[in-house]
Parts: C-alpha cells; structure tokens; sequence
C-alpha cells in the first residue's frame, strides 16, 4: 500500500473523492469544485489541514484529511484547538482492505504531533465500530434538521 501524505498537488483528486462521498451518502454538495478547490489549498496554506491518500496504479483509492479547529464553544475552552477527522472515503472498489482503519490512524498520530489533546469526527452508522474501535466514543452532540 502506498500512503503518503497528500500536497497542494493532490487536491483536485482529493475533491473528486470528496463528492463521491457526498454522492454516496445522499448529501448534496452546495459548492462548486472550483469553490472546494480553493478552500482546500487555503486550508492547505494555513497548515490548518491534511490528508493522508492511498495510491494504487497511480489513482488516489482512498484518503482521510485531518483538520484543525477552534470554533465555538471550543474556543472558549483552556485547549481551545482541536481536531477533526473528515474526508473518510475509501472507493467501493477498494474496500476491506483495512485503509480507513490505517488512514485514520496516521490522522490521529499527526494530530498529536502537532499538539492537539481532543479530536473529533462525524462517523456514519457503517463507520462506528471502526471509530469505537479506536478508541472515540459517542458525544453529547444532537442535530435537527429544520424544514
């Protein structure tokens, strides 16, 4: 398995990855891959995220990003900088191989070099033992749709 950390290079790649979780998971995208783009490669230049990306034959399988945040209330808090893992995906294709287990993993490691004490994910009902497994637990976090 080849797993490297992505570059500014890699992006494009990482996005159409991106929709293809959105697409997979029902979830309508509300910004244009040029707007993605260019969110990703800010966020790039901020050191505020990554991803880790697994290659076969030169095509990114799978990816992970980590991403550092500091929103409120966490920024009200003594460790206001946290973690977040998104951008799990892993193509049908490419499945039970273990590589959201070892993306995510190198995601976590990353995040503790760089001195994050908390981190946190969105987990879909598939994704949960996986997460549980290493080591999240469910939070006190309830969501509403409003119509």
């Amino acid at each position: 398995m080849d797993c490297r950390l992505a570059t500014h290079d890699d992006i494009s790649d990482i996005i159409v990855m991106k929709l293809a979780m959105f697409q997979e998971a029902g979830v309508e995208m509300g910004a244009s891959n040029e707007k993605l783009i260019a969110l990703y490669n800010r966020y790039y230049d901020e050191c505020s995220a990554f991803h880790f990306i697994v290659e076969e034959d030169d095509r990114v399988v799978a990816m992970a990003g980590g991403f550092l945040k500091d929103d409120f209330p966490f920024c009200l808090y003594p460790n206001p900088i946290y973690g977040f893992i998104g951008d799990v995906y892993v193509r049908p294709s490419h499945r039970r191989k273990g590589y959201a287990k070892v993306l995510s993993n190198k995601i976590i490691r990353k995040l503790k070099q760089d001195g994050v004490k908390t981190v946190r994910l969105l987990a879909s009902e598939a994704a949960k033992p996986l997460y549980e497994q290493l080591g999240f637990e469910q939070a006190d976090m309830m969501a509403m749709q409003i119509k």
